[in-house]
């Protein structure tokens, strides 16, 4: 095995265990890893990191049965691959500042489980190709996922219904105000105000509670 790949005594050099079987994270960043291999003893990992180095391929994966956590940022993989089919409880996956193209396939070709995608940092320092396409936003929707580039799908979400509920209210919320005496218009405006006023706090509660909720999902895996 050559100094490009992953072996058993970096692994324990990297995370002070004696034995390699045991390891639940590996972090191997700036390495000069060329591919992933060597983690066919390593079945308990539940994060692995491997960010800033030279991989060209998502490989070396199959065992890794636990993964829950990848991140191989800034490297030099072109295509998702089937690489990843494997890993079933793949939460969290980071591939900002790679090389990858073709936003559909990309997606067709990730776990349908992750929560956290990552294929560009939130200020856009670091980024693939595929995102500059036009249907990435939407390719990238998968089932399960509730953060995006660093943005929260599902507040997102509600700030959309947020921005339609506005729509809906400004004709009932105006109508009477020109054919009516200003009193009338006051009584109108105000029950008019009061039922928008208690819409936009409950959604506005519902969004805390959400974001809430992902925060403390986040703190428990990270």
């Amino acid at each position: 095995m050559s100094e490009e790949d992953i072996n058993d005594e970096r692994i324990k050099y990297a995370t002070g265990e004696y034995d390699v079987e045991v390891v639940r994270r590996l972090s191997l960043p700036e390495a000069g890893l060329l591919r992933i291999r060597g983690l066919e003893r390593c079945r308990l990992l539940v994060s692995l990191s491997l960010p800033m180095n030279s991989i060209e391929k998502i490989e070396g994966l199959e065992t890794l049965m636990s993964l829950r956590r990848l991140d191989l940022s800034c490297n030099e993989i072109r295509q998702v691959g089937e690489g990843l089919r494997p890993l079933e409880e793949l939460e969290y996956l980071d591939l900002s500042g790679n090389a990858i193209v073709g936003a559909d396939e990309a997606a067709r070709q990730l776990p349908q489980k992750i929560l956290y995608l990552h294929f560009r940092t939130y200020d856009k320092k670091w980024t693939n190709p595929c995102c500059e396409e036009p249907t990435y936003a939407v390719a990238m929707r998968l089932p399960s996922l509730l953060v995006l580039d660093g943005e929260r799908l599902v507040l997102a979400s509600e700030r959309a219904k947020l921005e339609a509920m506005l729509e809906a209210l400004k004709p009932d919320y105006f109508e009477h105000l020109p054919t009516r005496n200003w009193l009338e218009g006051l009584q109108t405006t105000t029950t008019t105000s009061t039922k928008f006023d208690q819409r936009l706090l409950n959604l506005e509660g519902l969004s805390n509670e959400l974001s809430n909720a992902i925060d403390q999902h986040i703190k428990n895996h990270h």
